[in-house]
């Protein structure tokens, strides 16, 4: 953590998870319609647009833009639309300097292993609910004069078995980035610093084989020094994580 400048992240995972090489790289992902014409102005702020309100479900839980449905047997039509907001420019604009998020990067960034467990709550929903998230207080690069060592990402990787039209979810809300794939599969994408935002998944949307085992991946990026929200609910049973995340029957 470099005090005052911010300009290297602690990394904590799940160990393991750095052997993935790219997770971000590769493919179109969406394509969007906008009301009015881009200006070169727009594309050289390289930062993005910023959605006044969220995607919302047919039961009102906030979305990923990038998850667009009709409905279908097992999940209701009616989303409500995100409409889209003024540019910023507080995006991502370096491939290079994002590849070192989350993985070691000498003089930069040094990773360890921190375990979560998500308690079941009694009704099968599995939670690992807290406003303080931090697991690198005094190691890797240190607190520097802080009360806590509040710039780092958090990563993990885990299996869960798909079960079709049984409301299986995943839901995450915090303070700050975070990104999740089922398999190669962007589920949630939430930008931007100190928002406290978050986003409802249902399984159901992706169109996956019932029975079929699939890779969860989840990405986190603390990047401010304001509340460390880290919120997370799952009814999935979660297996298989290199040394950490537990549910389910290893509850």
């Amino acid at each position: 953590m470099a005090s005052g400048q911010h300009s290297t992240l602690d990394n904590v995972q799940v160990q393991g998870l750095a052997a993935v090489s790219d997770p971000f790289g590769g493919a179109l992902d969406e394509v969007r319609v906008f009301m009015r014409q881009l200006t070169e102005s727009d594309f050289a702020m390289a930062g993005g647009f910023v959605l006044d309100s969220p995607r919302l479900d047919s039961s009102g839980r906030p979305i990923g833009q990038h998850l667009e449905q009709d409905g279908a047997p097992c999940f209701a039509a009616g989303d409500t639309p995100a409409p889209v907001g003024t540019t910023s420019n507080a995006g991502i604009t370096s491939r290079t300097s994002f590849a070192e998020w989350f993985r070691d990067a000498p003089g930069t960034n040094l990773s360890m292993a921190h375990p979560i467990t998500l308690a079941n709550d009694g009704l099968g929903v599995y939670e690992h609910l807290t406003d303080d998230f931090y697991p690198c207080d005094d190691c890797l690069l240190g607190n520097e004069g802080e009360t806590h060592n509040q710039f780092y990402t958090y990563s993990f990787t885990a299996t869960f078995a798909y079960s079709q039209c049984t409301s299986q979810f995943f839901e995450f809300a915090g303070g700050d980035g975070a990104w999740m794939f089922i398999d190669d599969d962007l589920a949630i994408d939430l930008g931007g610093t100190g928002t406290s935002s978050g986003q409802y998944v249902e399984l159901d949307r992706f169109g996956l084989v019932d029975g079929q085992a699939y890779t969860l991946r989840f990405f986190y990026a603390q990047r401010w020094d304001g509340n460390a929200i880290f919120r997370m609910r799952t009814n999935l049973l979660l297996s298989g994580s290199s040394g950490g995340l537990t549910s389910g029957v290893f509850d």
